[in-house]
């Protein structure tokens, strides 16, 4: 379980570059309306660039774990993928915490915060006799599931952000599908598995682009200007 959270590292500094980045451009729009504009997309966009990396571990693990650990600890690969998105889960909430602090209501974090305490528990002692690393690791999914709708319920009235469900609701879909049926129908070794599986990855951003869930006008913004 340990390796599998160190090599997890690829989501572990994007979301630790975002929690740095992100509330002083968050409290840095006065303005409401702009500002609830800013968290749709800002939550949009960091879905899309931690869903495709956690789809990486999720159909190359695997091959991460063979080139990165011991072969004693090939069994990471189990709870690597889930770890990955726990961790982008949790840069998520942050954007709810900030979204608490703007109108200053932080305390209703500490009802998410126990919900997802007790969510982990009752996950963890379910799971992991049968499931081992991968049903802590789960645990670990839910508990962060917990917490962000326990948040989004409690603070959604005080400060309502249009957050764009449709194209969150497709990124999962598409997403999902391909890497959870490309983790299922591919080979799980050798070069053919490897290159097969790759395919697959490449294939998410063009199918997310095709079905509008980021456009290229979009992509053009984030270019740094001259």
């Amino acid at each position: 379980y340990a390796v599998g959270v160190k090599l997890a590292t690829a989501v572990i500094v994007a979301v630790r570059g975002f929690q740095l980045a992100w509330p002083p451009l968050a409290y840095s729009v006065t303005d409401d309306d702009e500002a609830r504009r800013l968290y749709a997309r800002v939550t949009t966009a960091y879905l899309i660039a931690t869903g495709v990396v956690v789809c990486g571990f999720v159909l190359l693990g695997r091959w991460a774990v063979r080139l990165l650990a011991a072969p004693d600890f090939y069994s990471a690969y189990k709870a690597l993928p889930w770890l990955a998105l726990g961790w982008a889960l949790y840069g998520l909430y942050l954007v709810l915490v900030t979204i608490a602090g703007r109108v200053k209501a932080t305390l209703r974090t500490l009802p998410a915060s126990l919900a997802g305490l007790v969510v982990n528990i009752v996950v963890l002692v379910s799971l992991v006799p049968s499931l081992g690393i991968r049903g802590a690791a789960i645990a670990l999914c839910a508990a962060y599931i917990a917490m962000l709708m326990t948040l989004h319920l409690m603070t959604r009235r005080l400060f309502v952000v249009p957050f764009e469900w449709p194209k969150v609701a497709r990124l999962v879909v598409i997403a999902g599908a391909l890497a959870v049926a490309g983790n299922l129908l591919l080979p799980t070794s050798g070069a053919a598995g490897f290159l097969t599986r790759a395919l697959v990855l490449g294939a998410i951003p063009p199918a997310l682009l095709a079905a509008r869930v980021f456009t290229l006008a979009q992509l053009g913004t984030l270019r740094p200007r001259r």
